[in-house]
């Protein structure tokens, strides 16, 4: 599922950085996009180790929200941006604390607690950004 994330957030990243003239979701995307090219590559390691598949191309939900936020406009794409962020952090942080806590693969687990704050920090970043008017207009 991580891998996955990870995918949908690069390719979410990109849409962002393309449509949003907001700097405040500007940066965050470039952040996004910066955090999970390193994460990914590190995920990739593990799993060709592991020999588990490497996703390559965003999940079906992610295809959906990508749709979704390329008919946005304006403000609305720019709540709409932050608030998938807020959701899928959300969801990615509960993956990470089971993996921490549940998880059988001494790499993976490593991998979940050095990765925790990172989510942690994307969330209560996206939180913030969601929170401030200044980055709904495109002042730009």
């Amino acid at each position: 599922m991580a891998g996955q994330g990870g995918v949908d957030e690069l390719q979410m990243a990109a849409v962002a950085i393309r449509k949003s003239r907001n700097q405040i979701v500007i940066d965050y995307a470039r952040l996004m996009r910066t955090d999970h090219t390193k994460n990914n590559s590190q995920l990739n390691v593990i799993a060709l180790k592991e020999r588990w598949p490497r996703p390559i191309n965003p999940s079906p939900a992610g295809q959906a929200m990508i749709a979704k936020l390329q008919g946005l406009s304006d403000a609305d794409f720019n709540r709409g941006y932050l608030s998938s962020q807020v959701d899928a952090h959300t969801q990615m942080l509960a993956v990470m604390q089971n993996e921490i806590a549940n998880g059988r693969d001494a790499e993976l687990k490593a991998f979940a607690k050095m990765t925790l704050p990172v989510v942690q920090q994307h969330l209560a970043l996206a939180q913030k950004d969601l929170a401030m008017p200044a980055a709904m207009p495109n002042p730009m």
